[in-house]
C-alpha cells in the first residue's frame, strides 16, 4: 500500500491484488492501520500533496493526477476538508518575504492565527 498509494486504483481492486474478498481486506487493513483503506488513501496522498505544495513548491495542477485524484476540484475540496483553507491562502501566507520563510501550517489553530494576523 506504501509504494502504490499514489495510483487512482479502488479498494476492490487493491483486495483483489492482495487475494483477499473486499470485506476481509477492509477488516484486516482496519486492524493494522486503525482506519479504513478509502480514508488511509486519501489521508498519504493530501500529505503527499502538502509536501509537494511546501517544499516543492508545486502547484495542484501540476501533480493532482499523479496523486490519484480524478478531477481538480475534488482535489481542492479534499484539501480544504483535511487542512481548513485553501491552497492560494496557503501559498501566500506561507512564502511571503524575501526568503520565503515556511511556516508550520499542518494545526488548524495556525491557520486560524494565520487568518487573524492578516487581519480578517
Amino acid at each position: 500500500m506504501n509504494q502504490n498509494y499514489m495510483f487512482n486504483v479502488s479498494v476492490e481492486a487493491f483486495a483483489k491484488l492482495t487475494g483477499r474478498s473486499v470485506s476481509s481486506f477492509k477488516r484486516d487493513f482496519a486492524k493494522t492501520f486503525q482506519t479504513t483503506p478509502k480514508n488511509w488513501l486519501r489521508e498519504k496522498r493530501l500529505d503527499e500533496a502538502m509536501y509537494r505544495i511546501r517544499q516543492k513548491q508545486e502547484r495542484p495542477a501540476d501533480f493532482y493526477l499523479d496523486l490519484g485524484f480524478e478531477n481538480l476540484s475534488h482535489f481542492y475540496y479534499a484539501f480544504k476538508q483535511k487542512f481548513g483553507s485553501y491552497i492560494s491562502y496557503l501559498r501566500s501566507s506561507c512564502f511571503r518575504g524575501k526568503k520565503r520563510q515556511r511556516q508550520s501550517v499542518f494545526n488548524k489553530n495556525v491557520w486560524k492565527k494565520l487568518w487573524l494576523s492578516n487581519g480578517r
